[in-house]
């Protein structure tokens, strides 16, 4: 948080109700500031260590399978607050592991580089990259419905503040914005 929140006339505080959260507030609004902590994610990367170990001989659909129903519910869990840094570390090191992974089992000379890039990993082999993962919308979300001029109506999932952005600039230009819901 350091610069950045201060650069920005944010101050980290604790939440109010709880010791053991925290967050920073800006404009009278709370906002979360947690994060998965550094024990957690160093104990994903061991069991995935330990899933992508050289005695490991099931077919390689089996074990992506394993590798990303772990990946998914790792960031499930953590899908809250400033998990950027975290899910960076976990990709990088799920890259690196599954890169080692396929050079030994294929016997590939050196440290497979250029036989298995970030690009055939995770597109053709399948592999999780929990930074591509859609983010989910937060929990105080707002549906907000927009008319188009042809009648059609699209439901859009939207906080407050894109609502606010929305008003702001004047609608979408002669559509219709309704706050609906809260």
């Amino acid at each position: 948080m350091g610069a950045v929140a201060w650069a920005f006339g944010r101050r980290p505080v604790s939440h109010p109700r709880s010791t053991n959260r925290t967050g920073f507030e800006a404009n009278g609004k709370w906002y979360l500031g947690a994060s998965p902590s550094k024990k957690s994610v160093q104990r994903f990367k061991t069991r995935v260590g330990d899933l992508l170990a050289p005695s490991n001989i099931d077919p390689w659909p089996e074990v992506r399978d394993k590798l990303n129903t772990s990946l998914r519910g790792w960031s499930n869990y953590f899908g809250y607050g400033s998990r950027s840094k975290a899910y960076r570390s976990v990709d990088q090191y799920v890259f690196e592991r599954v890169r080692r992974f396929l050079t030994r089992r294929h016997k590939v000379q050196g440290r497979g580089n250029r036989r298995f890039t970030f690009d055939v990993i995770h597109r053709e082999l399948g592999v999780l990259c929990l930074q591509r993962l859609p983010r989910t919308a937060p929990s105080r979300a707002t549906r907000i419905s927009v008319s188009e001029p042809i009648g059609v109506v699209q439901d859009v999932l939207a906080t407050d503040l894109v609502v606010e952005q929305i008003e702001a600039e004047g609608g979408l230009r002669g559509r219709s914005v309704c706050k609906m819901g809260g």
